[in-house]
């Protein structure tokens, strides 16, 4: 629940786990045991955990393979992206793709539901975006295949050609795909 929060709210919630963590070093302590380590956090908190004192370890989450949602906090670029290949031009401003939310998620949670997550952008509807090419939107994902309305660079998309998308969060792709390629620059 965090990430929905805004930052003064993600700190103050922070603070009082944290705290109860390091309560607990120190009856463990007192106990006779050593603790060296007291770690917390997550991608959502990574830079409020490490200005706790008592902390020495921060777990930062998944902040490397950042997804739409994450991106939202305004921390982070998206790194996480799945290709994709046109199946299908069924009419003019259509392309069917071969990825539907098995394969690159659909954010249930935030799709359509702002009153329950007022602090998430705009521009974040739930839906992954479309990289590359420009000009091409999801209107629909089935579980797997995708719709994408298609204009201007888009409209020339033909059967077989690659697209790049965005996951708009990214627990589905890394669970569903096999192989992964780090790239830099």
């Amino acid at each position: 629940s965090m990430p929905y929060l805004d930052f003064e709210e993600r700190t103050l919630k922070t603070k009082e786990r944290i705290q109860r963590l390091i309560d607990s070093r120190e009856m463990v302590e007192r106990a006779g045991l050593h603790c060296d380590i007291v770690g917390g956090g997550g991608t959502a908190t990574w830079n409020i955990t490490g200005t706790i004192p008592g902390v020495t370890e921060v777990h930062a989450g998944r902040y490397v393979i950042a997804d739409l949602f994450y991106r939202s906090l305004g921390d982070f670029e998206v790194s996480l992206k799945v290709l994709a290949t046109v199946i299908s031009r069924p009419r003019k401003g259509l392309a069917v793709i071969d990825c539907g939310h098995k394969g690159i998620h659909l954010d249930y949670s935030a799709h359509g539901n702002r009153q329950k997550y007022p602090h998430l952008p705009d521009d974040y509807d739930g839906f992954p975006k479309v990289e590359s090419p420009k000009g091409a939107r999801f209107i629909s994902l089935d579980a797997e295949h995708g719709r994408l309305a298609v204009e201007g660079d888009a409209e020339q998309l033909r059967r077989g050609d690659k697209i790049v998308l965005l996951p708009a969060y990214e627990a589905t792709p890394v669970n569903q795909h096999d192989y992964y390629f780090g790239i830099r620059n």
